[in-house]
């Protein structure tokens, strides 16, 4: 995670524009809630969960061993924006706000007159945790109609509202920023979370049923969860395709850097526990990393 952050700072920081190219350059990094890399096709994986993703690997760079600063969200994006681990910047746990004196990655591109957008896709990461540091327009808003959680109450934190809201919501919301609010003269940073692949393991079909319906009928409870979890995957896939489409559509592909990375992986009992966040085995921090 904290190599990914300073190419990208290298990289964007430069504030130049690619040789024969109109546009300023772009930033655009996607964060993957509860995506371990060897559920990704790209990662081996032998049901094809990630087209989009693994195209995403042969037009740029996949890194094989990456692990992410924490298995819980709060924690891996404080890291993920400040370069810090948990212990210096202070997130320890999820529920917990980052610090004001903390610079995070927005807050150095918009000193670099980048134009900074956020749309996240949890409750987690709103910006009353202090993740909003740094960004123009932070989305955190989420409508019941868009949600897969219900919820009224999260780490001692009333949720006026919803939760969370699916991929293909979040993707509309970024693409829409992309559409509407972009500035064409100034450099861009557009930070995208996608939280679908979280338990409850609940995508839309035909996402829901894809992997399921291939298992037997003697297929076990478990057999039927990580197929769903599957079926997560592959619907933020999806999602994320159409981001990547709409980003080519804009005439922006070729001078945007794209950054995709885990926040964490998931327990999906190869070591007796089903989730994250309460251990450290390879399944729960080693996360897929993909730059083009």
């Amino acid at each position: 995670m904290t190599a990914s952050l300073r190419l990208a700072l290298v990289l964007a920081f430069c504030g130049c524009t690619p040789p024969g190219a109109e546009a300023p350059p772009g930033l655009l990094l996607v964060s993957l809630d509860t995506t371990r890399s060897d559920h990704l096709s790209g990662y081996g994986y032998p049901r094809q969960t990630s087209p989009h993703l693994d195209a995403l690997a042969r037009q740029g760079v996949r890194f094989e061993d990456a692990y992410a600063a924490s298995a819980s969200t709060g924690p891996s994006h404080a890291t993920l924006f400040t370069a810090l681990a948990p212990p210096r910047h202070g997130v320890v746990k999820n529920g917990l706000r980052l610090a004001e004196q903390h610079e995070t990655l927005a807050e150095r591109l918009r000193a670099q007159r980048f134009q900074t957008a956020a749309v996240v896709s949890s409750f987690v990461l709103d910006a009353r945790f202090g993740f909003g540091q740094g960004f123009d327009v932070y989305d955190d808003d989420f409508v019941a109609e868009q949600a897969t959680v219900t919820v009224s109450e999260w780490e001692g934190y009333e949720v006026a509202g919803s939760f969370d809201r699916r991929g293909d919501h979040t993707s509309r919301r970024a693409l829409r920023w992309l559409h509407e609010q972009r500035d064409p003269a100034r450099p861009f940073f557009l930070f995208v979370h996608y939280f679908d692949p979280h338990l409850s393991y609940a995508p839309p079909e035909p996402f829901a049923s894809r992997f399921e319906a291939e298992l037997p009928a003697t297929a076990s409870r478990l057999d039927r969860l990580v197929a769903r979890y599957d079926g997560e995957i592959a619907f933020v896939d999806h999602a994320l395709g159409e981001l990547l489409r709409g980003l080519e559509e804009l005439g922006l592909a070729e001078t945007t850097l794209v950054i995709v990375s885990g926040d964490h992986g998931e327990g999906l009992m190869q070591h007796g526990i089903l989730g994250h966040a309460v251990h450290l085995y390879e399944e729960a921090v080693r996360v897929p990393l993909l730059l083009r």
